[in-house]
């Protein structure tokens, strides 16, 4: 579960880096480090490894015009992120958190962001999204 929060969290941050909303550096840190706690404390007991669809509905994070998923709420809350600031620039997007995988879909297309490989140590991270031609994110 670590590698597919954390890859989750990095996706989510990077995104509100790329709206240049000009938020701290140690602000961004601190909301990445609620979300994995959030993700960690939601999944815990709907993570199966040994079959990885089951709880899925309950790995979902979902953001659109109407709705910002209350993970997400609840981060940006303990680090005082408005959510004006999240509901203005974070796209419509779904994006699910499964065992040795992470998805999301946006524009009607899906994508996978993190795809667990043998060997394979370390999340998903924006240096990482030139490697992974599976991965598209365009605003």
């Amino acid at each position: 579960m670590k590698l597919e929060v954390q890859s989750a969290a990095n996706f989510l941050v990077h995104i509100l880096r790329l709206a240049q909303f000009n938020i701290k550096e140690t602000t961004l840190q601190k909301f990445k480090e609620n979300l994995i706690a959030e993700m960690y404390r939601s999944y815990r007991l709907r993570w199966f490894p040994e079959n990885p669809v089951k709880g899925s509905g309950y790995r979902i994070i979902r953001i659109n015009a109407y709705k910002i998923d209350p993970i997400l709420v609840q981060a940006a809350t303990k680090v005082r992120i408005s959510l004006s600031i999240l509901s203005n620039n974070m796209p419509h997007l779904i994006l699910w958190i499964n065992p040795f995988e992470v998805s999301y879909m946006m524009k009607e297309r899906t994508y996978i962001l993190y795809e667990y490989e043998e060997g394979q140590h370390d999340p998903w991270t924006p240096s990482s999204f030139s490697k992974n031609s599976k991965c598209c994110f365009i605003l």
